[in-house]
């Protein structure tokens, strides 16, 4: 049977789980996720640093999910888009917030990983031709 940290341990990873699934969720609050794990509200703030809580916790993990599909060469929904995905209460919101965590804002951001990813392949391609030269 778990007990003290370990429990905790168990439970903080639940929680983390939870807010990972539902992070589109406009919904997701200390309620949901405490109603999902059926905890009181009281253990799952425990399970927190209160420095960082738990809507920070969320807010930092949705900036993350932003991030990452900014990232993505692949991905072509817009700033609105993404900020409605993920549950930001406008598109200000988001940028103002990405900004805050990353130093940068959210289209800055994505312009530079585009420009290290273009330049990524360039240098890939040129491997390449050389090898190929060499053979």
């Amino acid at each position: 049977m778990l007990e003290g940290r370990a429990l905790d341990g168990g439970l903080r990873a639940l929680a983390r789980t939870i807010i990972q699934e539902n992070l589109t969720r406009p919904d997701l609050s200390p309620a949901f996720i405490a109603g999902q794990m059926h905890v009181s509200r009281a253990t799952l703030y425990r399970l927190f640093d209160p420095a960082e809580g738990v809507m920070n916790f969320v807010q930092g993990e949705r900036l993350k999910a932003v991030r990452d599909a900014l990232a993505d060469p692949m991905e072509t929904r817009t700033l609105s888009k993404l900020a409605e995905v993920f549950a930001f209460s406008s598109v200000a919101h988001l940028s103002r917030s990405f900004r805050n965590r990353y130093g940068s804002p959210p289209q800055a951001w994505r312009g530079e990983r585009r420009v290290v990813q273009q330049t990524n392949r360039l240098a890939a391609l040129q491997q390449v031709w050389k090898w190929l030269r060499e053979t």
